[in-house]
């Protein structure tokens, strides 16, 4: 091996003597071989080392993506239901007070057409004017007579004819689908 190496070292300019000559005996010729050996060598370390490292980080990545990759699709479901319940709780207040009349109206009027018989209709003092103007267009000529009733608030009415009669409260109905979706949301935590 040392010849070679005595070959190789005279074609090396970094490591020809300053003369021009070959380097002069062995023992330089091995020290040089064993410091290139353990350069080599710590070289081979130290990109083992970076390599063992990144792949520890890119083990420990991809075990934190996985464990997201379980947990996040419910926390998402979590956080959606959460908004959307919030964006329930304002909303259907706002759109039941808002198409209280226009419902009710259409209720009220089908209701005046199958029964054919005179309905009171009992509704919030500031909601009879408007439901009264839309039965007018809904069931024209319909004997149907609207007035306030100070127990009911919001978006609440009721009807009543002979032997028969109906409550429309959309307050109540967006209480219960907000219940029901509250229920359901629990459900969904509760099979974790």
């Amino acid at each position: 091996m040392s010849a070679s190496l005595v070959v190789l070292e005279r074609f090396d300019s970094r490591l020809a003597r300053r003369d021009g000559g070959a380097p002069g005996n062995v023992l330089d010729q091995r020290l040089r071989a064993e410091a290139f050996t353990e350069g080599y060598a710590a070289g081979e370390a130290s990109a083992a080392a970076r390599a063992d490292g990144e792949s520890r980080f890119t083990a420990a990545v991809s075990a934190a993506l996985e464990a997201q990759s379980v947990a996040g699709p419910r926390e998402h479901a979590r956080q959606a239901g959460e908004a959307l319940k919030l964006l329930l709780i304002r909303i259907f207040p706002i759109v039941a007070d808002r198409g209280f009349a226009a419902e009710a109206a259409a209720v009220f009027a089908r209701a005046a057409k199958d029964v054919g018989r005179a309905i009171e209709i009992a509704a919030p003092a500031d909601k009879v004017e408007r439901l009264k103007a839309l039965l007018e267009k809904a069931a024209p000529g319909a004997p149907v007579a609207v007035i306030a009733d100070p127990a009911l608030k919001g978006a609440a009415a009721a009807a009543k004819w002979t032997g028969g009669g109906v409550d429309f409260d959309l307050d109540a109905a967006a209480r219960d689908v907000i219940a029901a979706f509250d229920a359901a949301m629990k459900q969904l935590e509760s099979e974790k």
